[in-house]
């Protein structure tokens, strides 16, 4: 089964989760930062209507409830202003990082609040001993890419038709030496 991980929005979206409209220009947005915290199960649905607002593939709840529930990877969440904007979810394995998704909600993007979520993860990650990082992105998705190499991810590899949506490439990018970030 492939995974499908760093995806971009599709072309129309629904205005806000809950139908509502963001009340906040993005400078008042860029006042507060977001609380980051880990996801548990009373986040799901808020996650999967993520998932469905943000990807074109997005996860199903089955595979959210197994990897944060039975499997216990950790999943981070976004909370602004009471209300969940983003999150991002990994594996750990050894000394291992592997980003499955990060996303924040379109009307929420540009404000630095993805880079918090990925240097709070990051840190999670080196605190449980990973000492590098790696994800799958769209070759197309130059934001995410600015994002990962801004952070000092370098490509590495192309895995051809990856994306079945589409069947874009990938790159695999990789992060050596991932250590505790500034927030």
């Amino acid at each position: 089964r492939r995974c499908r991980f760093v995806r971009e929005p599709p072309a129309k979206l629904s205005k806000g989760i809950s139908g509502g409209e963001n009340t906040f220009t993005k400078g008042e947005q860029r006042a507060m930062n977001p609380e980051i915290i880990l996801a548990s199960e009373g986040d799901l649905e808020a996650i999967s209507k993520l998932e469905d607002r943000c990807f074109s593939s997005p996860f199903p709840l089955a595979v959210l409830y197994e990897d944060i529930c039975v499997s216990k990877h950790p999943y981070f969440i976004a909370k602004y202003d009471g209300k969940i904007i983003g999150y991002g979810g990994m594996y750990i394995v050894i000394d291992e990082a592997y980003i499955l998704n990060i996303c924040i909600l379109p009307e929420y993007r540009g404000n630095g609040y993805g880079k918090m979520l990925l240097k709070s993860m990051m840190s999670y990650a080196a605190k449980k001993g990973a000492l590098s990082m790696t994800l799958e992105v769209r070759v197309s998705n130059a934001i995410a890419l600015e994002l990962y190499k801004d952070l000092g991810f370098t490509v590495e590899a192309i895995r051809p038709n990856y994306y079945d949506d589409t069947g874009e490439d990938a790159y695999i990018m990789w992060k050596q030496g991932i250590e505790e970030q500034a927030i």
